[in-house]
């Protein structure tokens, strides 16, 4: 990543030492300004450094700040949503082998479609060592046709909107009810049938206490005073939220667990196979879509913090956490009707233990939901402006504001909670799991006949090539460096013994290692081959989910109109 003037430098450099011309070949792309130093490892002197200073500081993206524990805060606040509060009614209904198993399979799978996608955000010239900007827009953009990048920033900001959408009704929703439970009361100023203002004391027998109604709750109100100015920001500035949530989360999980101890447990509640499967594969493969949002992290996290790491650790104690809370939960509670993990606790504690339990079951939806809604928000002005479909004004109306707008109509009602929760039934699937991994075979094909692109945007970065040179010329104990200097301060990319090491960004560094390429079972088994299969087993999952979610809604509204006509 080096200009034509740095590289006069570099090419001398690289001409005297040819063994070092790889490194050369690894950076020779089109960032705009660089420094290349070499030095003699006996008298340390800098024999020749050149700087050039003239990136722009890009305006409506954040810095590469991010630190490990943030980016774990924060793909663990994405995987565990809302969602999870039904794992212990599955795993009565479905027993605990087949959500154990297919837990544990989409686990692997998103990890590894995630893997995939950070790889084929390497393999755009100039984001080489994620020093750039490559949104999942604007990868689909670079590797696919027109067509093909024009639907994916459909269903991109499709399912980011409706999960914001829907996470900002069913925050709104939990808020007046919590304020129902809690005080008796709450308020809101009515559009429709009644002009005014109106209240409520109870919950009422739908979602919200003011079902039917079109109205500007004040469960609405506290929820957008809370969010809204975290969409405003950058991602890495909401990072110290995502860290809070996080810790409450962990708090929240521990206090659950050790209710389902003093509870105790029935094992008869959870069989090894139970006779409802069907809600099973729909509720676990959601829980993963959190692909999406890996671009955005990857962008502004800090150089050295490791990709392959922060994504396993994430997605298997996200994995540990469901498990325990789906069997141990299952075990203890007793569930019944459409009652869900919260419900059942408070009704199955008393005492002192009761009031723990009140405390972390209205605390929940918020530290789910609330550090969510940003992020959706955040991600949608990231792709729009990064593919230059507007500007940041425009960018942070339908990012930040146009999903308030919607849901401001829409929190009240429960008809369009299942219309938007079918689109996200129909996008993310696809969207997070299928679109990563067909990017990274794209890229693969592609890899020999790949050209700069100019949308690879860099932020006010000078690039140091640090080279600790001995006497002898002809050896390879040569050290290098690869460091970068960002708004005054120094920051090390890759350290010396990484600057060579390509599996430190392989999806599957196991597959990456010289002696498995040259192995016989490397044509038969390679990241390649595994990316397709992925295709198509997740294709068939979605696909399957899709028409089995169709089938049960059918089976539902058939149900439900033969009662009517009976009671009639």
């Amino acid at each position: 990543i080096v200009t034509k003037t740095g590289l006069i430098f570099g090419k001398f450099y690289f001409f005297k030492y040819p063994n070092k011309m790889s490194i050369y070949q690894s950076i020779n792309s089109d960032m705009a300004e660089v420094s290349f130093s070499s030095k003699n490892s006996r008298n340390n002197s800098a024999n020749q450094r050149v700087s050039m200073k003239s990136l722009k500081q890009i305006d409506g993206f954040g810095d590469k700040q991010i630190s490990f524990f943030g980016g774990l805060s924060l793909l663990i606040n994405n995987i565990t949503g809302p969602a999870m509060v039904t794992l212990p009614v599955i795993y009565q209904q479905a027993g605990w082998l087949t959500p154990t198993a297919i837990i544990i399979i989409i686990c692997i799978a998103s990890s590894l479609a995630t893997g995939f996608l950070c790889q084929a955000m390497s393999m755009v010239p100039g984001n080489e060592y994620f020093q750039g900007r490559v949104e999942l827009s604007t990868l689909s953009k670079y590797f696919f046709p027109k067509w093909g990048y024009y639907t994916v920033q459909i269903l991109l900001n499709i399912s980011l909107q409706s999960l914001n959408i829907s996470s900002i009704i069913i925050a709104t929703q939990t808020m007046d009810n919590t304020l129902v439970s809690l005080f008796k009361w709450t308020g809101a100023f009515e559009f429709y049938p009644n002009f005014g203002f109106a209240s409520a004391s109870t919950q009422g027998s739908g979602d919200s206490p003011f079902s039917g109604a079109i109205v500007i709750s004040l469960g609405f109100i506290i929820v957008l005073i809370c969010t809204i100015p975290m969409g405003y920001f950058n991602l890495d500035d909401n990072i110290f939220v995502q860290n809070a949530a996080f810790v409450f989360l962990v708090v929240i999980s521990t206090q659950w667990i050790i209710e389902f101890f003093i509870i105790g447990f029935d094992f008869s509640r959870v069989p090894a196979i139970g006779p409802h499967q069907s809600a099973v594969l729909g509720n676990v493969i959601f829980n993963y879509a959190f692909v999406i949002t890996v671009p955005s992290w990857v962008n502004e996290k800090k150089p050295n913090v490791p990709i392959n790491t922060s994504i396993w650790t994430s997605t298997i104690a996200s994995s540990i956490f469901f498990i325990i809370l789906g069997y141990f939960g299952g075990l203890s509670l007793t569930i019944t009707g459409d009652q869900d993990l919260l419900d059942a606790l408070n009704k199955d504690t008393t005492g002192t233990l009761k009031i723990f339990s009140e405390i972390s079951v209205y605390l929940f939806p918020p530290v789910v939901l609330l550090t969510g809604i940003p992020i959706y928000s955040i991600i949608v002005r990231y792709n729009l402006m990064e593919n230059k479909i507007c500007g940041k004004h425009w960018a942070n109306f339908w990012g930040v504001l146009f999903p308030w707008v919607v849901a401001s109509l829409l929190c009240t009602g429960e008809g369009i909670q299942i219309v938007i929760n079918w689109t996200s039934l129909l996008v993310n699937g696809f969207i997070n799991f299928v679109v990563p991994i067909l990017i990274y075979v794209v890229a693969v094909t592609k890899k020999d006949t790949l050209k700069p692109f100019d949308s690879v945007i860099t932020d006010d970065i000078h690039l140091n090539l640090e080279i600790d040179q001995d006497d002898d010329i002809d050896d390879d104990d040569d050290n290098f460096g690869l460091s970068y200097e960002h708004r005054g301060s120094s920051k090390l990319l890759l350290e010396p013994q990484h600057i060579f090491d390509t599996k430190r960004y392989s999806a599957i560094p196991f597959l990456e290692t010289d002696s498995y390429k040259n192995s016989k079972y490397y044509r038969y088994f390679n990241p390649l081959l595994i990316a397709i299969l992925m295709i198509l087993f997740l294709t068939f999952l979605t696909v399957f989910v899709i028409i089995q979610n169709t089938f049960v809604g059918i089976y539902d509204i058939v149900e439900h109109f033969e009662e009517s006509s009976s009671s009639s």
